[in-house]
């Protein structure tokens, strides 16, 4: 972090020495920021991390320095830079893969379209599956696209499908083999879905239940005290709960889609732990 101009700017609330944020918007924020989309979500923790990192863990401006291999244009200097993301997207075949078989889905959006719908809230201003990106010649063109123009999301996706793109995996060799029969598709699979009680376990300390009870109990009493189903509880952001004491979390520290994911049905079973 360069101190001076951090200062000079507010960023990381040190001119106000780490007091609690009173403006979640500052010191940086966009007009394209609508609460639910990604880069709402951005810039509300941005604006709130370094004061949630001096209040929770005790200090402020001094950050993690992850090496070559880090946020930076050298990155792919590092020498596991490829293998790591050629590993990266084959994980991100294999999940695409298991939509179409178990949920339905079909390339190239797998369902995006259909959340962004739902939700309601589009992304910025071009981060929209529809919307021309600032690259160009990423992808093959198709007939009647003119060579050189800029390319949408969804174009990129489409030519990079399983179907249409330009390459394949090769997992097997004379080192690996059968791998979607050893490894691919192991029943012993252990479900992702689960209840972390984050932060609200803060509240359970001493008492020997579960994370999950730990959720089941937490939602109910707000259920309770407010006369609320349990959908409306599951919707409360952690900020607007006056018990836990922590107003300065951003709005994605949720109990729907953090700390209670599998009580509040965010996630669903799909290996290993199903009833």
């Amino acid at each position: 972090v360069n101190f001076q101009i951090a200062t000079e700017k507010n960023c990381y609330n040190i001119n106000n020495n780490f007091g609690v944020p009173q403006d979640r918007t500052q010191p940086v924020w966009s007009e394209y920021a609508v609460e639910g989309n990604q880069w709402y979500k951005f810039l509300e923790q941005m604006n709130q991390a370094s004061w949630m990192k001096f209040a929770l863990y005790g200090y402020g401006t001094y950050h993690a320095n992850s090496g070559t291999f880090g946020r930076h244009e050298w990155a792919n200097q590092d020498p596991i830079f490829y293998v790591h993301h050629a590993f990266t997207f084959l994980l991100n075949d294999f999940g695409f893969s298991k939509l179409v078989e178990e949920r339905g889905e079909v390339p190239p959006l797998y369902g995006i379209d259909r959340v962004l719908e739902a939700r309601g809230v589009p992304e910025c201003p071009g981060h929209n599956p529809k919307d021309v990106a600032v690259y160009k010649n990423i992808v093959r063109y198709k007939t009647g696209q003119e060579v050189g123009e800029y390319q949408t999301w969804e174009h990129m996706l489409d030519m990079w499908s399983e179907g249409r793109r330009d390459y394949e995996w090769v997992i097997n060799d004379e080192f690996i083999t059968n791998y979607d029969e050893t490894i691919r598709y192991d029943d012993s699979c252990v479900d992702g879905c689960v209840d972390e009680a984050l932060i609200i376990l803060n509240d359970y300390r001493g008492i020997d239940i579960t994370l999950e009870e730990m959720c089941q109990d937490f939602v109910g009493k707000l259920q309770n005290s407010n006369n609320i189903s349990k959908e409306e509880a599951c919707a409360y952001q952690l900020k607007d709960i006056p018990a836990l004491g922590f107003p300065f979390l951003p709005s994605q520290f949720d109990l729907f889609s953090y700390s209670c994911k599998k009580t509040c049905g965010f996630c669903s079973n799909t290996c290993g732990d199903i009833e």
